[in-house]
């Protein structure tokens, strides 16, 4: 069922509200129609294991985001002013964003860490003041270039691969083949705005032993 708004239910709306959301639409049709590369950006390289991912790990996955996220929401003396990104792949935990203090950081670390099915806590949590609306419009634009990026590249293995964007550095998680983490690497760090990309693969077993045959 489709809803029809009428045009003085757009122009009602609050004047800052749709300016915001015009600002967003309006960086991401840049982003998306800008084919020029930028500088490539510096590649951190943190592939922590090797390991397949089923549904049974993946609802899993899901299961852990949400304790995480519910846990670190729940502390109003951290998550106020705070902004805090919680990404579960394969059981390895990514934390993003910013926080106050250098003890709120190493809180949500230890908070993700007593979660009985993580695996690994990569805190990239930064200390630092919550930004303001622009700067976290210019990050969701540039998220959603790179994923349109990496869809185009890498066709139906896109899926596999999952973009977090915070600060300008794109975040590059999944488990999947080192030819397709390399592409996605390759389409990141040349994506325009961004200043640093860090992947996170993990990579398939079976990828894994057609590199190293015994």
């Amino acid at each position: 069922m489709y809803s029809i708004v009428s045009l003085p239910q757009v122009f009602g709306a609050p004047r800052t509200a749709l300016c915001s959301a015009l600002l967003l639409c309006f960086l991401v049709l840049l982003c998306q129609l800008d084919t020029a590369w930028a500088d490539n950006a510096p590649v951190d390289v943190r592939n922590p294991v090797v390991e397949s991912r089923g549904v049974m790990q993946k609802m899993e996955d899901t299961s852990i985001t949400f304790r995480v996220s519910n846990l670190i929401e729940l502390n109003k003396e951290v998550s106020d002013k705070a902004e805090v990104n919680v990404t579960t792949v394969n059981g390895i935990v990514l934390l993003t964003g910013s926080v106050r203090t250098a003890q709120d950081k190493q809180w949500c670390e230890d908070t993700a860490r007593e979660h009985p099915k993580v695996q690994k806590v990569i805190n990239e949590l930064k200390v630092r003041k919550h930004r303001n609306a622009l700067d976290i419009a210019k990050d969701k634009a540039l998220q959603i270039a790179t994923k349109f990026r990496v869809v185009r590249e890498l066709d139906e293995e896109s899926p596999t691969v999952h973009v977090i964007v915070y600060d300008k550095t794109v975040y590059l998680m999944g488990v999947v083949s080192k030819s397709v983490a390399e592409r996605a690497a390759d389409v990141a760090r040349k994506t325009k705005s961004a200043q640093r990309v860090i992947t996170i693969f993990q990579f398939k077993k079976d990828d894994e032993a057609t590199q190293n045959p015994s």
